[in-house]
């Protein structure tokens, strides 16, 4: 009788053990889940809004803003990736792509009003 105990003992722990397997599976598919729509909602935005390289900034926003001050906004995380600008480098050195029309809702806003500095660009 306790050899058959035994089994069942071990039995329910490997269906724990299973349980907690299957949660975490589903927490990482609802998080696979998440980063899919992210990516999917970039691309959509890729179609419909106009996107230019950093160096084309001050072309298309004039003088009052610069690329230095773009990438000074990407780089304390006041602008945000995926919406204001993306990544397009190779891995050597930052190729920022950046959105027109959000940004320029950005700069729109009273200062107050705009998103904080996530870090100091100078920690990184």
């Amino acid at each position: 009788m306790e050899a058959v105990e035994d089994i069942q003992r071990a039995i329910l722990a490997a269906i724990r053990e299973q349980t907690q397997a299957i949660q975490s599976s589903e927490k990482t598919i609802q998080k696979a889940q998440r980063t899919q729509q992210q990516l999917i909602d970039v691309y959509r935005r890729t179609l419909t809004d106009r996107w230019v390289g950093s160096d084309d900034v001050a072309c298309e926003f004039g003088m009052a803003i610069s690329a230095r001050s773009i990438t000074n906004r990407i780089q304390d995380g006041r602008l945000e990736q995926g919406i204001h600008w993306i990544n397009t480098s190779d891995g050597d050195r930052p190729t920022y792509l950046i959105c027109v029309r959000t940004v320029m809702e950005y700069f729109k806003k009273p200062p107050q009003k705009r998103r904080p500095p996530k870090r100091n660009r100078l920690q990184n």
